[in-house]
């Protein structure tokens, strides 16, 4: 039976729970001498992450030289790019645990408000940040067997390719046999109306999610060494088969992504000309281009640290700990009830 809006969503009985497992999450970190921080919601720049958007703003009460006053500011899409500034600043290992925004994010599984807990851990390669994710998400969920599977792996067994070598014509070609859909190799731009060839990753992706997910339903996998083109921020290695890989990992239990992490990208001019790669990205799919973040360029200049991160969705696991599988009944006032 539905509750009237006034009403939580959530039943009180889950909300404690919730409340038990954040607790849990402080005593976890509290144990391993991991500082707590807190960064701001809000910010006159956001991530320019193609797949990300960001909800905007106006902010003429931030008394800010630069801004006029009808300034739009944003409210961040993670925790990130302070948190960087801070582990520049000389902070050693933190996390933070809060609110982060995504516009248009509406649905089973997503809030446009969500809870973020993200961490960094100085001087650790992200196979050691792999160990620990693990130890936290069994501390909370109880026991589950986390296999490891590279992404090739992964491909290998379930449509029989190696995803660093496929080309295009391969991956079409299996798409359309895995899950039905064959987009034309070129597509529109949404800005110029000028063709723009279908990027491979966009393939990759395609399969990955569509078919090979729903396949490892039941299962609990910590996958690694994603292709290049998606690195993200994260840095790029060579595998033991000579191939360029990203130093990334992702979490999934019951074909739920939990966990994006990295080993840390600290090359300022890389990290500035990702950033650039991103925005002619945004432009190619009609999206407005977000000013980059001159104090993180800034920081990561001064020296970001050999670190290891990594973004866990608290809501995602409270869904997987009350065994639901919509994200209502475990929040007490989802986007519908605001």
């Amino acid at each position: 039976m539905s509750t009237p809006d006034w009403q939580s969503s959530a039943s009180i009985d889950s909300l404690k729970k919730y409340a038990r497992m954040l607790q849990s999450i402080r005593v976890f970190f509290q144990q391993r001498d991991v500082l707590e921080v807190t960064v701001p919601c809000i910010a006159s720049t956001s991530s320019p992450a193609p797949h990300l958007d960001s909800i905007t703003v106006n902010a003429p009460f931030l008394d800010v030289s630069k801004a006029s006053s009808d300034a739009e500011f944003y409210l961040q899409t993670s925790p990130e790019f302070f948190m960087k500034r801070l582990l520049c600043s000389g902070s050693g290992s933190i996390y933070r645990m809060g609110p982060a925004f995504r516009r248009g994010e509406i649905s089973s599984r997503h809030n446009p408000e969500f809870t973020m807990l993200e961490w960094y851990r100085t001087d650790w390669h992200y196979h050691q940040l792999m160990d620990e994710v693990a130890e936290l998400v069994v501390s909370l969920l109880g026991e589950l067997e986390i296999e490891r599977l590279t992404y090739s792996a992964l491909f290998q067994k379930y449509v029989g390719i190696d995803p660093h070598c496929a080309t295009i014509d391969e991956l079409a070609a299996i798409a359309w046999e895995t899950v039905g859909y064959q987009p034309p190799k070129t597509m529109p731009r949404a800005a110029d109306n000028q063709p723009a060839v279908l990027a491979k990753d966009e393939w990759l992706e395609l399969i990955f999610s569509g078919y090979i997910l729903p396949k490892t339903s039941g299962r609990s996998i910590l996958v690694f060494e994603f292709p290049a083109g998606q690195a993200e921020l994260a840095e790029i290695m060579i595998n033991k088969q000579g191939q360029k890989v990203a130093s990334r990992f992702e979490l999934y239990v019951n074909g739920i992504e939990l966990a994006n992490g990295y080993q840390e990208l600290t090359d300022s001019r890389e990290l500035h000309q990702r950033f650039e790669l991103w925005n002619i990205e945004r432009r190619r799919l009609g999206k407005p281009v977000i000013e980059l973040d001159k104090n993180l360029l800034d920081a990561q200049s001064h020296g970001l640290p050999r670190c290891s991160g990594v973004a866990l969705g608290i809501d995602r696991v409270a869904m997987c700990l009350l065994e639901t599988t919509e994200i209502r009944d475990i929040l007490a006032f989802p986007v519908d009830r605001v």
